[in-house]
């Protein structure tokens, strides 16, 4: 094994701490099993390090103090030679879309993928990890931790991204059961994808996978590496909602129609909402525009998601906002009038079954 693949060295830590003091100004380091109890900011940006599994794992994250739903970001390819604009190389954790919390009321999380910090070329890795450890399901851990410390439940996470981080959304949406997903012009196979990029990952592999080839480790971990065996072996698919550019022949040839043909003859299958929309522009691959992306988030935040109001957990009970309480006994006192009118008029032609749901009503 090449020196320093895989290994949480003092070197590791300090590039992943000098790029995170690059980013944001309040960070914090913690290990995994201190998570659920910890106290974090809540409605100011921080940077996240978590130690776990011998891994560091990155995150920029807001917390709301008013809304209990969560949006999580993940990352596409990152070029390993751009520059600031004083000049200086732009070094990891790479995170794609960091600063969007400015955008959102919700909770904001954009993760980083660790793989990168081992190896200086390599542009993505989709978090595949080693043979001991499959990053994404660590990622998955530190998330449910996060959200537990949070009070947020499954069904109140939004995972989005594009490209990688539409991949990294579809697999944490499967390992998160009843969180919601978001992806445009993602990887769903990504043996398919860039034949370059596939076989740089294949060679931080061999690192880890001694003496396999790149068949038997395709065969040892293939739900790493395509949605559809994940789906099967976990038993469980999310909704997905996706957004395909049809100008991107690779996404639509290789992931979309893949995707169409396989996923509604698994049993596992929960739906699929797929949108094909056409951009014109040098790279069709890249994501919509920053607008458009920002505005369709929000709206699938106010149609899916759901809990918008802050709650406390106190010795294993949950206390919700007073604002939230009063608001309901408004709602419940307006639909007892209106009931109220509903039951006294002689419009209504009442039936032996309706009557006994009427006195439900009325007895409660």
């Amino acid at each position: 094994m090449q020196r320093g693949y895989f290994e949480l060295t003092e070197d590791i830590i300090k590039r992943a701490d000098d790029g995170m003091n690059n980013l944001i100004k309040n960070n914090i380091k913690i290990d995994f099993k201190d998570i659920s109890t910890y106290e974090f900011p809540l409605d100011e940006p921080f940077g996240l390090q978590v130690f776990y599994k011998n891994t560091i794992y990155c995150f920029v994250i807001k917390f709301s103090s008013k809304n209990k739903n969560l949006i999580c970001a993940g990352p596409g390819a990152h070029e390993r030679f751009n520059r600031s604009s004083n000049g200086e190389l732009i070094k990891p954790p790479f995170f794609d879309r960091r600063s969007w919390y400015i955008h959102f009321k919700e909770s904001f999380i954009a993760y980083a993928d660790p793989m990168i910090f081992y190896n200086d070329d390599i542009k993505i890795t989709w978090f595949v990890g080693t043979k001991e450890e499959w990053y994404l399901e660590n990622l998955s851990h530190i998330i449910k931790e996060l959200c537990i410390n949070q009070n947020i439940i499954n069904e109140n996470i939004l995972f989005f991204g594009s490209s990688g981080g539409g991949f990294t959304s579809v697999v944490l949406g499967t390992l998160i059961k009843n969180s919601k997903v978001l992806i445009n012009n993602s990887q769903l196979f990504i043996l398919n994808y860039n034949e370059g990029m596939v076989n740089q990952l294949f060679d931080m592999l061999y690192n880890s996978f001694e003496g396999m080839s790149k068949e038997e480790i395709i065969n040892e971990i293939k739900y790493r590496l395509d949605v559809i065996e994940l789906f099967k072996k976990e038993n469980y698919a999310p909704f997905i909602t996706y957004y395909v550019n049809v100008d991107s022949e690779p996404d639509v040839l290789n992931h979309g129609l893949p995707l169409l043909q396989k996923i509604y003859k698994l049993k596992q299958f929960n739906g699929l909402d797929v949108h094909y929309y056409r951009e014109i522009k040098e790279v069709p691959h890249e994501p919509m525009p920053t607008k458009i992306t920002i505005k369709t988030i929000k709206i699938y935040c106010k149609n899916h998601l759901y809990n918008t109001f802050p709650n406390e957990k106190k010795d294993g009970n949950i206390f919700i906002d007073e604002k939230y309480i009063d608001e309901l006994l408004k709602r419940n006192k307006k639909l007892k009038k209106e009931n109220k009118k509903l039951f006294n008029s002689k419009s209504w032609k009442i039936t032996a079954p309706l009557r006994k749901i009427i006195n439900l009503f009325r007895s409660n």
